[in-house]
């Protein structure tokens, strides 16, 4: 039988192989990082990269615009990313944070991370999953990020924790994998890109699947 270390790694480096590198987070900076990471939530990517391209057209943004623009202003800017009203509260709390501890993450050690992640979580509007995309993305500090696609491919690989929580899943590949930054960014931008074009919710196209044979779903018989 198969470890679960081993199959993960091998579905790294299939998805690699299939892929190649994904090079994210598309961001020029920590700080236009952590509003993409706001902005996508409960949206497609496309509509959070139309806000964000919005807030750069209009020179707005910079840590401080975020900070001194209007609420009403900056809802306006980031309408197309939806929920603009709750997105804008978080935003400016997210910004002000960042003032506060210097507008930079670079002097974060790993073993402070807990503490990151803990501030993170604490500002109105982050969950795990944005909490856990600024620490790997614009930290660059070793913090798996799980979402529902890589849910959807662990459990059709059969892949599963015990218990089906985020931090459970989370636990599971950070225990599995070698602690790399890089990796764990890729790996997350890999497991994205599968589902959204192959392993989707609904009819996955399962005859393009690079995991196809070692997948536990594939093998299910299914009704013809």
């Amino acid at each position: 039988m198969t470890s679960k270390r081993a199959l993960l790694n091998e579905t790294f480096h299939r998805l690699f192989r299939f892929y190649g590198p994904q090079g994210w987070w598309p961001a020029e900076n920590q700080f236009e990082m952590m509003l993409g990471a706001v902005l996508t939530q409960n949206t497609t990517w496309q509509n959070a990269e139309k806000a964000l391209s919005k807030l750069r057209s209009t020179g707005h943004l910079t840590l401080q615009s975020v900070l001194e623009l209007e609420e009403s202003d900056l809802g306006s800017m980031i309408r197309s990313s939806g929920f603009y009203n709750n997105k804008t509260k978080t935003l400016k709390a997210l910004a002000l944070y960042f003032k506060n501890i210097g507008g930079n993450f670079k002097d974060f050690k790993i073993e402070e991370m807990g503490d990151l992640r803990r501030d993170l979580l604490s500002i109105i509007g982050i969950g795990e999953e944005t909490a856990d995309d600024i620490i790997l993305y614009a930290a660059k500090l070793p913090s798996f990020v799980i979402d529902a696609y890589t849910i959807r491919i662990l459990e059709r690989l059969g892949i599963t924790p015990k218990s089906k929580r985020y931090h459970e899943y989370k636990k599971l590949m950070e225990e599995n994998l070698d602690t790399d930054v890089k990796l764990w960014s890729e790996y997350h931008a890999l497991l994205d890109v599968h589902a959204k074009g192959i392993c989707t919710k609904n009819n996955p196209r399962c005859e393009a699947c690079c995991l196809f044979d070692i997948c536990e779903f594939y093998k299910q018989p299914r009704s013809t």
